[in-house]
C-alpha cells in the first residue's frame, strides 16, 4: 500500500511508513498481528500499561531518528529535512593564482606540488544543506594535522 503522505510503497503489514512516519491506512484484508506470536506487535491496552506503550513508542522514534543521521552520500536523503533530491558536485573548483583548480584540504605549496584531500560536495535541493567529503585520504596526514577519532565523535553543530 502507498503512504498517503510521501507515496512510498509499503508492505500491507506495516502500520507506519518507515520513511516519513505517517500512519498507513488499514486495508480490509490486512492481517492483524498476533501479540503472542509477534514480539513487535502492539499489545491490547489492557495487557500493557501506558508507561510501557509510551516507552515502546519512544524507542521506535529514537530508532527512526538515528537512521536519519546517515550522510546524503550514503542514503541519498537529506538528514535535516528528509528530501530526496540531492545534488552531487564531484569536483568543486576554487579560484587561485593558477586559475581554477580543485578545492582540496591541502593545496600545492613550496614544499609539495600535490593537491591532497580533494573535496566533493552533496547538496540538498530542499534545504540547501551541504556535506563535504574527502575523495581520498592518501598523503593527507603529511600535509595537515589529522587526528583519528576512534568511536563516537561529539556532535557539535550541523557539520560533520
Amino acid at each position: 500500500m502507498d503512504c498517503p503522505a510521501c507515496g512510498r510503497s509499503n508492505p500491507e503489514a506495516h502500520v507506519f511508513c518507515p520513511d516519513c512516519g505517517a500512519r498507513l491506512p488499514r486495508a480490509a484484508s490486512a492481517p492483524v498481528a498476533d501479540p503472542v506470536t509477534d514480539p513487535h506487535a502492539a499489545s491490547a491496552p489492557a495487557e500493557r500499561s501506558l508507561e510501557e506503550r509510551v516507552g515502546r513508542l519512544e524507542r521506535e522514534v529514537k530508532a527512526l531518528l538515528e537512521r536519519r543521521s546517515a550522510s546524503m552520500r550514503d542514503e541519498l536523503r537529506c538528514p535535516a529535512c528528509g528530501a530526496r533530491k540531492i545534488l552531487h558536485a564531484p569536483k568543486v573548483l576554487d579560484a587561485d593564482a593558477d586559475g581554477r583548480s580543485e578545492l582540496a584540504i591541502a593545496k600545492p605549496s613550496v614544499w609539495s606540488s600535490r593537491r591532497v584531500g580533494k573535496l566533493e560536495a552533496y547538496i540538498c535541493a530542499g534545504c540547501m544543506l551541504v556535506e563535504w567529503h574527502v575523495k581520498e585520504l592518501e598523503g593527507l596526514d603529511e600535509h595537515v594535522d589529522v587526528s583519528v577519532l576512534d568511536g563516537e565523535a561529539p556532535r557539535q553543530g550541523p557539520y560533520r
